[in-house]
């Protein structure tokens, strides 16, 4: 499945997907990442996030999943490392 909309968009769709489906929580993997193309991108220009940067990229993640928690960040940029 492909979506053609923002990454904030996207998660709100597959938050709503899975509230719908009505899976318990407890039996999906959800999988996330940092987001560099994201406002805290914009103000540091630095693709290494500081503890605080991260926090906010996965409130904000989490808020638009409207979840409690996810098990994985990935980050592309990590292979790089």
């Amino acid at each position: 499945m492909g979506y053609n909309e923002d990454s904030g968009q996207v998660e709100r769709n597959i938050g709503e997907a899975i509230r719908e489906s009505r899976i318990p929580r407890e039996e999906l993997f959800i999988v996330t990442k940092l987001l560099t193309g994201g406002p805290i991108w914009r103000t540091s220009h630095n693709c290494f996030h500081k503890f605080e940067d991260v926090e906010i990229d996965m409130d904000m993640s989490l808020g638009n999943f409207k979840l409690d928690y996810a098990y994985t960040v990935t980050w592309a940029a990590m292979e790089k490392l």
